[in-house]
């Protein structure tokens, strides 16, 4: 769908982008920052020292890539997107955001992006609001059923939280001799790439220590937004339907 209705002829595009409230930026087909709105104009100030530029005018013309460093990979992954990526970043270990990429398209073929900067916070406060999310959010293990332990996601996930989750999720197999972990998605509503990467991180490394990695919580909105897993990870809709499973496997 491209829309309905029309936009006045009295309403501009640059209009229209100034007073979105968030910044905003377009780039080329090549990942080239070609203009900025007002509200990403006053970011891109504060953030010009950072690189050593005098003002925000300095960074037209420039790649995304050095405003933060994408990997070979998301580059490749830019040029044949098709749908919107979000993900969090850190700008010269100094500004943390949300950063939000469309691909803009005309005839099958990417013209630029619309690139959003959200949530911008300094490094600092990320850092306070991690370690408030880690005390509200700090997930328990339950043991469910024999050699058999659950664990709900809940909240924003990143390498650090995403780590440490791990590590105690492989510290107790060990200790208790798991064979079953069940990982319940019912709490999550978006599914970013950098929980899909978590989770499959999970199921490689319980495989390394002997313990079967089981999804549930799965909704069909869900499974849509998330792409491919390992096709080996046995996935269902509900805590039910995989304890089940668990049952099967235990008492053959």
């Amino acid at each position: 769908m491209s829309g309905i209705g029309s936009i006045p002829s009295n309403m501009s595009s640059r209009t229209i982008l100034n007073s979105i409230g968030e910044n905003v930026m377009l780039l080329d087909d090549n990942h080239t920052i070609i203009w900025a709105n007002k509200q990403a104009s006053v970011l891109l100030d504060e953030a010009a020292p950072l690189f050593h530029m005098r003002a925000p005018e300095d960074f037209i013309g420039v790649s995304i890539n050095y405003f933060y460093d994408l990997s070979a990979h998301q580059l490749d992954v830019m040029k044949h997107m098709q749908q919107t990526r979000r993900t969090r970043i850190t700008i010269k270990n100094t500004i943390v955001a949300d950063i939000v990429i469309t691909p803009l398209q005309e005839d099958s073929s990417i013209i630029g992006f619309v690139v959003m900067l959200m949530d911008v916070t300094s490094r600092a406060e990320e850092e306070k609001r991690k370690e408030a999310w880690y005390r509200k959010l700090s997930i328990p293990i339950v043991h469910i059923w024999d050699r058999t332990i659950a664990l709900p996601l809940i909240g924003e996930f990143d390498e650090e939280r995403g780590g440490h989750l791990l590590h105690s999720l492989l510290e107790e197999c060990n200790v208790h001799r798991i064979e079953y972990v069940i990982l319940n998605l019912g709490a999550v509503y978006e599914f970013e790439d950098r929980l899909k990467f978590y989770i499959q991180r999970v199921h490689d490394s319980l495989k390394l220590v002997g313990t079967q990695c089981i999804i549930v919580g799965m909704s069909s909105n869900l499974a849509m937004t998330m792409g491919r897993l390992d096709r080996n990870i046995p996935t269902f809709p509900h805590s039910k339907n995989g304890l089940k499973y668990v049952m099967k496997q235990l008492n053959d």
